[in-house]
């Protein structure tokens, strides 16, 4: 695995379980989950020139390239255990991966089938927001 790239501070998905609603008989993105999308692409823009060089780095990698996407997920230490105990509270890693892994894919503008490896963690940090490192399989 070579480092293409880390992208560091990157605002915190909604859990899958939050981010669509039912309206009817179609699934539709929740306000938590828009909310995510235009805070991603506000990131984008505030790391313009760090997104096109890895955008250039990402370009010479051969069209059937495979890329790995290791996530760290950071949340508070309240959110990470129950009150006066050392006990994990409920907090799945796994229903964040997909709305992580689709907007880092945006924002650096490939298609997520190029995804072959996914790495996750959780961790303790001051704030809720996730780290994304890119690496080159091939």
């Amino acid at each position: 695995m070579i480092l293409i790239a880390t992208l560091n501070h990157l605002p915190m998905p909604p859990s899958i379980n939050e981010s669509y609603i039912q309206v009817g008989i179609h699934r539709v993105s929740s306000s938590s989950h828009k909310k995510f999308k235009l805070l991603m692409q506000r990131w984008g823009l505030l790391n313009y020139n760090k997104i096109q060089n890895i955008k250039k780095k990402l370009d010479k990698i051969d069209g059937s390239g495979r890329v790995c996407l290791s996530f760290v997920f950071k949340f508070p230490a309240s959110k990470l255990t129950l009150k006066n105990t050392t006990m994990p509270k409920k907090l799945d890693t796994s229903n964040r991966i997909k709305s992580s892994e689709d907007a880092v894919c945006k924002l650096l503008g490939f298609d997520d089938r190029f995804v072959f490896k996914l790495i996750a963690e959780k961790v303790e940090g001051k704030i809720e927001e996730f780290d994304c490192s890119v690496y080159n399989l091939d």
